[in-house]
């Protein structure tokens, strides 16, 4: 495949830039939701959660210096709350995290969008775990796409500019449709929506909760094709990671091993 081929979907780096501003832009506009009455009382605290995840991928939190065990981070103080501990990264070029730490982080950033759901109280701590296990992978996957697209790219590229299929072109790797669905394609629904950012918390709400269709206008149906995609893409994901079992290091990643290769430590 040409290289030119792949790369001219990215925007300018000019445009990339001047991302992260229009992002936190549209996070501090007001709700434009008039048809979504149910999430009316929850809306502004998880759209507070998006802008404070905005932040923490973009921060210099060292991962080595937390406990990654999903049972502390569900009964431990959000770190999105102590955001004084961590600063923003001014220059990524002297702070790059490699694909499996940016994993890593978007799946804590998973866990602290799902504490702050309040109906997440009326599980007991077990089944709070499970849920957790069944649903952050596709809630870190949805992250990625979702703030890519704010960051308007065409595909998926982390806070520090690594973009995935750049960075499998240059070790001399094939875009075959897989990476391209889940790198590329992936954000295609929500270009071709233009979703704003309360359907966006709305979508991610519905990733962890059954919703009753009935209760809603037609953006459901949008919604939920947008979270079909978001699964779709996020399975091939582990089926990607786990043929690569004979070759990783194993417990390297405690939160990966965790929830994707369903790893329970005693």
């Amino acid at each position: 495949m040409r290289r030119e081929a792949v790369t001219s979907s990215i925007l300018p780096s000019e445009s990339r830039r001047e991302a992260p501003d229009v992002y936190v832009e549209y996070l501090s506009q007001p709700s434009t939701s008039t048809d979504l009455a149910r999430v009316t009382e929850t809306a502004a605290t998880l759209r507070q959660t998006l802008r404070l995840i905005n932040k923490f991928r973009r921060s210099n939190v060292h991962l080595q210096d937390i406990d990654l065990h999903i049972s502390t981070l569900l009964s431990m103080p959000s770190f999105l709350e102590i955001q004084g501990s961590y600063e923003e990264v001014r220059d990524f070029s002297q702070f790059k995290r490699d694909l499996p730490a940016w994993l890593t982080v978007d799946l804590l950033c998973a866990i602290e969008f799902v504490k702050k759901i309040p109906d997440l109280a009326k599980f007991k701590d077990s089944d709070k775990e499970e849920l957790i296990r069944s649903t952050c992978f596709t809630l870190a996957i949805a992250i990625q796409a979702i703030e890519s697209y704010f960051d308007q790219h065409t595909r998926v590229v982390m806070p520090d500019g690594t973009d995935v299929i750049q960075a499998i072109i240059s070790t001399g790797g094939v875009i075959h449709s897989d990476y391209n669905q889940m790198f590329v394609t992936v954000l295609d629904p929500l270009h071709r929506e233009k979703f704003t950012i309360d359907e966006l918390v709305l979508a991610l709400q519905l990733l962890f909760f059954t919703i009753d269709k009935e209760n809603f206008s037609s953006r459901y149906g949008a919604l939920t094709a947008l979270n079909e995609t978001f699964i779709k893409v996020s399975y091939i994901h582990k089926q990607k990671m786990k043929e690569a079992e004979p070759f990783r290091q194993k417990l390297q990643d405690l939160l990966i091993e965790q929830c994707v290769y369903d790893y329970r430590p005693f």
